[in-house]
């Protein structure tokens, strides 16, 4: 069942940081307001959102209608996967012994895809959506997500952190339309702010000045400061090159 977390962030393999809906809610619904065919006839993926969790998902699943869209995937890396700096393909998927049979959710991520044939209004409200394993491990950069990444119009989610410029040039050697959530510390990177510069990328609407909260299943990134013990706080801004209005 959903309880509420979405964003699934593999910032170290036992931490998982998750969105809350009403920041996905509140960006999401601005580029909505501004152009109301901003999503009409599109493919949104979401490549780092776990279907069972990511409240992304729900969200999209929810205005599936509203927003006209045409197809709806969500991807998400296998459980307690580990985003590795310099990928390479399923390396760990050769071997199908025994014990990557009994693992299979430990070696292979998650799919969730609706389209206007199989979208069935309330999917999140009466349980858990109907979803499938992928055939490898959900790495946004193995071929199988690169296929999805093709296909879509637009792209949505919070990549892993450590991996956000590979992340943003993934996108942009496809050509696509995206609005993602990303550190503030990737803004020092010499490409990364020559592309808001030069007008490439902007920030979203929403101000998220002191940053954002996000909920997280890590004991040790609690902040117990602030009163709010199933969070954790994170100097990080929407992205996108997509137009919703002033954004100089």
């Amino acid at each position: 069942m959903l309880n509420g977390k979405i964003g699934l962030i593999n910032k170290t393999q036992n931490n998982e940081l998750y969105v809350r809906l009403s920041d996905v809610e509140k960006e999401i619904t601005a580029f909505y307001e501004y152009n109301q065919d901003a999503f009409r006839d599109k493919t949104v993926l979401l490549p780092c959102d776990d279907p069972k969790k990511s409240n992304f998902t729900k969200f999209f699943a929810k205005n599936f209608e509203k927003f006209g869209l045409k197809k709806l995937i969500s991807t998400s890396p296998a459980f307690g996967y580990s985003y590795k700096t310099n990928y390479y393909q399923n390396s760990f998927l050769e071997k199908k012994s025994d014990y990557y049979i009994l693992n299979i959710n430990k070696s292979k991520g998650k799919i969730f895809a609706i389209d206007r044939d199989t979208y069935v209004s309330g999917l999140f409200e009466v349980g858990e959506p109907e979803w499938l394993f992928l055939e490898g491990d959900g790495d946004f950069r193995s071929d199988e997500i690169v296929k999805f990444r093709d296909e879509a119009d637009i792209i949505i989610t919070y990549p892993p952190c450590s991996l956000i410029k590979k992340f943003l040039f993934w996108i942009y050697e496809a050509d696509k339309k995206f609005i993602v959530i990303a550190d503030k510390a990737c803004l020092k990177d010499e490409d990364i702010s020559s592309l808001i510069e030069n007008n490439k990328i902007w920030f979203g609407k929403t101000d998220c000045g002191d940053g954002f909260w996000f909920e997280t299943t890590y004991y040790n990134d609690f902040d117990k400061s602030k009163s709010k013990t199933d969070m954790e706080k994170i100097d990080a801004v929407w992205l996108t090159n997509i137009e919703y209005g002033n954004h100089q």
